[in-house]
């Protein structure tokens, strides 16, 4: 699938992509995960501003580069765990029982 993708120009062309656009959506690329070499292509792997994992390629020559949309993955739910204290007997004490909701990180407490 063909995509249009705007790209970071440093010591060459369109080194990396900063942006790209799914149809009419823009994408922001947060950060590079992985970048590989074919052998007519040039593969990213990034994570957009929507979680997501996308990898997208283009040639390696510069003339008329086009980029294409190579594979998708959602991003996983994190884990959020949540304190919950409870009474036993007349003596109350606090003990910790956790449970998952699929929220956030657990280290983002």
């Amino acid at each position: 699938m063909k995509v249009r993708v705007e790209c970071y120009a440093g010591n060459k062309a369109d080194e990396r992509p900063v942006r790209f656009y799914l149809g009419e959506q823009l994408r922001m690329v947060e950060d590079i995960l992985d970048q590989w070499y074919g052998p007519n292509d040039i593969f990213f792997k990034v994570r957009a501003d929507d979680g997501n994992l996308y990898i997208l390629s283009t040639g390696t020559s510069n003339a008329g580069r086009e980029w294409s949309f190579e594979s998708f993955r959602g991003a996983k739910p994190r884990l959020r765990l949540t304190a919950y204290t409870r009474a036993v007997g007349r003596v109350s004490t606090s003990s910790r029982v956790y449970r998952q909701e699929g929220i956030c990180a657990a280290d983002e407490f």
